[in-house]
């Protein structure tokens, strides 16, 4: 199977618990030391703990774990649908999945995996999968960086930029607690920005994002000095206010998903 964010950082004695629950401990402990269980199809100690993407393979296990089943009752955010795939068009202030301060998340609303996030404030596309295999498709798509997502963001008017400015932007991010900053020691983010809209009081870009960093635009932006609108967290705004940010386009195999008017 795959591991989504439900077991994502969970140890993987305790995943094999929960879902091995026919057999004992010791049997679960024997199973990862002989290497019948396998992450990635590498053989893992009983405290690694799982990412998102993860594949866990187990053998000789009572392994039980229902296929989820995608409910899609709930239509006016669907984009699309097919047998392997669910495009939602999530709104602002509606999480991927539930935690602190949210009793349920989009995750729940739907009953399925997303392979790709974005953050509550945040709206836009995002790709929920109704198996493992595609889950384990898209997972491996975003690795190779064959997945590929178009924010557009707003942010005020510091007079630096005209209209069809290009520019890339590469920095090391690294979180810490709840907020990312850049940091030497952090990850590579990389970004794509183009000028599409200049006005006396902002600017809008057209956001290309080359990795999947946590508020990896948020935090480009603001660096810059212009953080995008309504936010919170890396600008002077009010958690009240809405953030102008909107994952607008998903490209993946043959398909191609964008909203018209974000």
């Amino acid at each position: 199977m795959v591991i989504d964010k439900e077991n994502e950082n969970v140890r993987l004695d305790r995943f094999l618990k929960n879902t091995c629950k026919n057999n004992s401990l010791g049997d679960i402990f024997k199973a990862i030391r002989k290497g019948d269980v396998k992450v990635n199809n590498k053989k893992k100690k009983q405290d690694y703990r799982l990412q998102i993407g993860d594949d866990v393979c187990i053998s000789n296990l009572d392994f039980k774990q229902e296929e989820k089943r995608a409910n899609t009752k709930n239509m006016k955010w669907v984009v699309y649908e097919d047998e392997n795939y669910l495009i939602i068009n999530k709104p602002k202030d509606v999480a991927m999945h539930k935690g602190t301060g949210n009793e349920r998340g989009l995750a729940e609303m739907y009953n399925i995996s997303f392979a790709n996030r974005i953050d509550k404030k945040t709206k836009g596309l995002v790709i929920g999968c109704k198996n493992k295999v595609s889950l384990r498709h898209i997972t491996e798509l975003i690795r190779k960086r064959e997945v590929k997502k178009t924010y557009i963001a707003k942010t005020k008017n510091n007079g630096k930029y005209v209209l069809g400015d290009k520019f890339r932007v590469e920095l090391k991010l690294k979180t810490f607690e709840d907020k990312v900053r850049v940091d030497e020691n952090g990850l590579l983010s990389i970004s794509e920005f183009e000028v599409i809209d200049v006005k006396k009081e902002n600017i809008t870009f057209s956001v290309n994002i080359l990795t999947g960093r946590k508020h990896q635009i948020r935090v480009q932006l603001a660096h810059l000095g212009i953080p995008i609108i309504g936010d919170d967290k890396y600008g002077n705004y009010k958690k009240s206010d809405e953030l102008e940010l909107v994952c607008n386009s998903i490209a993946f195999d043959d398909y191609l998903f964008k909203i018209k008017k974000p």
